[in-house]
């Protein structure tokens, strides 16, 4: 390689690790695998985990999570099979509300679901653009369904936290060792 090449090669290596620092494109892998391993394996066990505390106790719990998140529910006794809706939490562009959902598994199982539906308002007064949200793990659904279900089932919540943590650790583990950066900062960094 010649030297201008070399030195040319060199500055922008430098150049690309000065703007991607820890906190830009080039996280440590074993970081990024250990969060992306612990809110995937959180997520999970929410999908499969049956509640078994029963519906009448715990609505006013699923009441105050929906509220703490802005979301109010006109619903102060327990509905089941059905979508009960909240009020619209305004934006900018639209209005955010939260479908809640409780599905009876068995006489003493059920599950309960959160899914966000935004509908956008036209500014020129046409038809309303609704769009159902689907709540991909760590977003605000299973934020909420986790808020639950460590404070109604918080033994069955340490199980799932428990477990989550040592695949997050395996995880983790597998990234020791791949920190070398962002694509573009290896392929900078790579000789030819």
């Amino acid at each position: 390689m010649h030297r201008s090449h070399f030195v040319l090669r060199v500055a922008l290596v430098s150049f690309a690790l000065m703007a991607c620092g820890p906190s830009q494109c080039c996280r440590s892998a074993e970081v990024e695998r250990y969060e992306d391993a612990h809110v995937q394996s959180i997520a999970r066990a929410l999908d499969a985990h049956l509640i078994m505390r029963p519906l009448p106790e715990a609505w006013p719990e699923i009441l105050a999570v929906c509220t703490e998140h802005g979301y109010h529910l006109d619903a102060p006794t327990p509905v089941e099979n059905r979508t009960v809706e909240s009020a619209p939490k305004p934006d900018k562009y639209g209005a955010y509300r939260m479908l809640v959902r409780v599905i009876r598994v068995d006489p003493t199982h059920w599950r309960v679901t959160f899914a966000r539906q935004y509908t956008s308002l036209e500014a020129d007064g046409g038809t309303p653009q609704i769009t159902l949200e689907k709540d991909a793990p760590g977003g605000e659904g299973y934020a909420m369904l986790w808020t639950l279900v460590q404070r109604i089932e918080p033994i069955a919540a340490a199980e799932i936290a428990a477990a989550a943590t040592q695949k997050a650790e395996r995880a983790g583990a597998t990234g020791r060792g791949l920190d070398r950066g962002c694509n573009a900062c290896v392929e900078l960094a790579t000789p030819r």
